[in-house]
C-alpha cells in the first residue's frame, strides 16, 4: 500500500464525527492539563504537587572547589539546569562538593556519593546545603525523597608528592654561604621548599633532629631555582651532615630528594675571646654530662663578663655570659647545655662582629619577613609596614658601617 492511499484512509478515519469529537477531547484535555496539570494534582495532594514541582524547576546550585589555589570552581548545577550531566568530570583528590538548594520547605535532599548519602542541612534562611570533601568514588547523585535531582559521573585523580632532584651538588661561596640548586615539580603546584640537614654522626648535647630551613619560592607547578643558606651558626659546623631538598604541594604531601653527603663550612673567629668562647661551646657539645667541663665553662664565662673591656664594654655581651654561666651551675640537664651553646654563639658572633653583626641579621630577618609576605600574597598595609622595617634595618645597617670601630680589623691584622 502507497503513502498517498494510507494518508486517505487515516483522512476517511479521522473524518467519521465520533472520531472527530474524540480528537476533538483529547487535544482538549492535553492542553487544559499543560496549564493546569500541576494546579489540580497539588489541590488534591499538596506535598505530591510539590515535590513534582521542584523536580520541574530545582534551584539547585552545585559546584566544585579544587585544593588547587588557583584553580578556578567548576559550577556543575544552576537554577537554568544541570551540567556535564553526560560527561566524566576528572577531579584532584581532596576537592570539594558545595550544593545548595533554594527551597523554604520539602523533603530534605540528600548528597549521595557512591551510594553514601548525606543529609542537606538548613541556614537562617530555611534554605538547604550540603559540602562533602571527595577523596575517592565514581558518581555523585542529589535526591529529594523519591526523585533524583542530578547525577554526575566523576574520575577522582590521586594526590602524588612533588618529585624534587637536587641539580647540582652543594658548593660553598666566599662568604662562607651554602649554595644549592635543586627543581621540583608537582601536578597540583608546589608552594614550600625547604633544606633538610640531618647529621651523620648526632652530637650529644646537641639538638640532633633534622632541621629543615626555609628557601624563599612561590606557588608553582615547576620550580628550578640556585638558593644560598647560611649555615655556620648551626650545631654541626665543621661536621658532616646529609643534605636534602624538601617540597610540599597544596595538598600538604611532601617530596623529598636523594640526601647527599656534605661537610658544613666552619666559620673562623679572629678575636680571641671570641675565639676561646667557641672553643668552649665545642667541648660542651660533645661532653654536655661532665659536670667539670660544665664549671669550667661557667667560670669562663663569669670571668670574660667581668673584663667588659676585652669585648667593646658591650652590655649584651656581659649580661648574656652571666646568665649563661647561672644557668649551667644551677641546672644540670641537656636543655640547659643546649641553650648555653646558643648563648655562646650569639656573645663570640658579636664580640667578632660587634653592633654591625646584628644589624646585619636584623636587615636579613626584614629581607625575609617582606620576601615572605610577597610570597603569600599579603595586603597592601602589611607590604607598607615590612617595607618601613627594611628600611629602617638597612638605615642602621649603613649607621653601624659607617661608624664601625676598627678593633675587630686590627685583631686580624695582627693574627695574620
Amino acid at each position: 500500500m502507497t503513502i498517498k492511499a494510507n494518508l486517505s484512509s487515516l483522512a476517511r478515519h479521522i473524518g467519521r464525527p465520533r472520531n472527530l469529537v474524540a480528537l476533538f477531547v483529547g487535544i482538549t484535555a492535553l492542553s487544559v492539563w499543560g496549564v493546569y496539570g500541576m494546579q489540580i494534582i497539588s489541590t488534591l495532594n499538596p506535598q505530591l504537587g510539590h515535590e513534582l514541582e521542584v523536580a520541574a524547576h530545582p534551584a539547585l546550585d552545585v559546584w566544585i572547589t579544587s585544593p588547587i589555589a588557583d584553580a578556578s570552581p567548576i559550577i556543575i548545577s544552576t537554577p537554568a539546569g544541570v551540567r556535564f550531566e553526560h560527561d566524566t568530570i576528572t577531579l584532584p583528590q581532596g576537592s570539594t562538593i558545595s550544593a545548595h538548594l533554594g527551597e523554604q520547605d520539602g523533603e530534605t535532599p540528600e548528597l549521595i556519593v557512591d551510594g553514601d548519602a548525606q543529609e542537606f542541612t538548613t541556614d537562617a534562611h530555611g534554605d538547604f546545603a550540603a559540602t562533602a570533601a571527595l577523596t575517592d568514588g565514581k558518581k555523585i547523585s542529589i535526591r529529594r525523597g523519591w526523585m533524583v535531582l542530578a547525577t554526575w559521573k566523576i574520575r577522582i585523580m590521586p594526590d602524588t608528592p612533588p618529585q624534587v632532584a637536587l641539580t647540582a651538588a652543594p658548593a660553598i661561596t666566599e662568604s662562607h654561604s651554602v649554595r644549592v640548586a635543586y627543581k621540583a615539580t608537582d601536578d597540583y603546584g608546589v608552594t614550600d621548599v625547604a633544606l633538610r640537614i640531618t647529621p651523620r654522626d648526632p652530637m650529644p648535647g646537641a639538638n640532633n633532629t633534622p632541621v629543615d630551613i626555609d628557601l624563599p619560592t612561590a606557588s608553582s607547578k615547576e620550580i628550578a631555582r640556585v638558593d644560598f643558606a647560611d649555615l655556620t651558626s648551626r650545631p654541626w659546623a665543621g661536621q658532616e651532615v646529609q643534605m636534602q631538598i624538601v617540597a610540599t604541594n597544596e595538598a600538604g604531601k611532601e617530596g623529598v630528594s636523594d640526601a647527599v653527603d656534605f661537610t658544613l663550612p666552619e666559620r673562623r673567629f679572629y678575636h680571641p675571646v671570641a675565639r676561646l668562647l667557641v672553643e668552649e661551646r665545642k667541648k660542651l657539645m660533645l661532653h654536655p654530662d661532665d659536670d667539670g667541663l660544665r664549671q669550667e665553662t661557667a667560670n669562663i664565662m663569669a670571668g670574660i663578663a667581668h673584663e667588659t673591656a676585652d669585648f667593646h664594654n658591650d652590655p649584651v655581651v656581659m649580661m648574656a655570659l652571666r646568665s649563661g654561666a647561672v644557668r649551667l651551675v644551677l641546672a644540670h640537664d641537656h636543655d640547659a647545655v643546649i641553650s648555653v651553646n646558643d648563648i655562646l654563639w650569639q656573645a663570640a658572633t658579636r664580640i667578632e662582629d660587634g653592633a654591625t653583626g646584628t644589624a646585619q641579621h636584623t636587615l636579613r630577618d626584614a629581607q625575609q619577613d617582606l620576601a615572605d609576605a610577597l610570597r603569600h600574597g599579603a595586603g597592601k598595609q602589611e607590604i607598607d609596614i615590612l617595607s618601613d622595617h627594611l628600611q629602617a634595618a638597612m638605615d642602621a645597617y649603613l649607621s653601624h658601617i659607617i661608624t664601625r670601630p676598627k678593633s675587630a680589623m686590627s685583631m686580624r691584622v695582627k693574627e695574620d
